[in-house]
C-alpha cells in the first residue's frame, strides 16, 4: 500500500501521536495532509497494542479478533466501587495473551470465533 500510494503522491513517515498507536502516519510531501495505513498482517502491532473494547452485553475484550471477553456487567450490577472494577480490568489486563496478528499464520485453515465489531463499536 505504501508503494503504490508513494510513487503517485510521494509521503515520508511522521512519528506517532501517542504509544501504542497502531497506524503508521506518513504526510504528504506537498504539504496537503496525511494518511495512515493499519498493517496489522504485514507489521503486527500486538506488543504495544493499548486497546480494550467493550461490548454492548458489557464484557472486555483484549484483542479485536480475540474470542474471548471478561464480564464487567456482573461486577457493575452487583455495586462494585469503581476501584474495584478498576482493580479488576488491570488485573485482566495484565494477564493479556491475545496476539492475533503476530500468530494468525499458524492459525491458518482454524475457524476463530470473534466478537463482531458491531457489538465493540466498529
Amino acid at each position: 500500500i505504501f508503494q503504490i500510494i508513494h510513487s503517485t503522491f510521494p509521503i515520508s513517515p511522521v512519528a506517532p501521536n501517542y504509544k501504542g498507536e497502531v497506524a503508521s502516519r506518513y504526510k504528504y510531501l506537498d504539504g496537503d495532509g496525511e494518511i495512515g495505513i493499519i498493517a496489522s498482517v504485514s507489521n503486527p502491532f500486538c506488543r504495544n497494542c493499548t486497546r480494550l473494547r467493550l461490548s454492548t452485553d458489557g464484557k472486555i475484550y483484549l484483542c479485536l479478533f480475540s474470542d474471548l471477553g471478561y464480564d464487567l456487567k456482573d461486577s457493575i450490577r452487583s455495586g462494585k466501587t469503581d476501584t474495584e472494577i478498576e482493580q479488576q480490568i488491570q488485573s485482566i489486563w495484565n494477564m493479556r495473551g491475545d496476539r492475533y496478528s503476530e500468530l494468525r499464520s499458524g492459525l491458518e485453515g482454524t475457524r476463530r470465533q470473534k466478537v463482531e465489531m458491531f457489538q465493540i463499536g466498529g
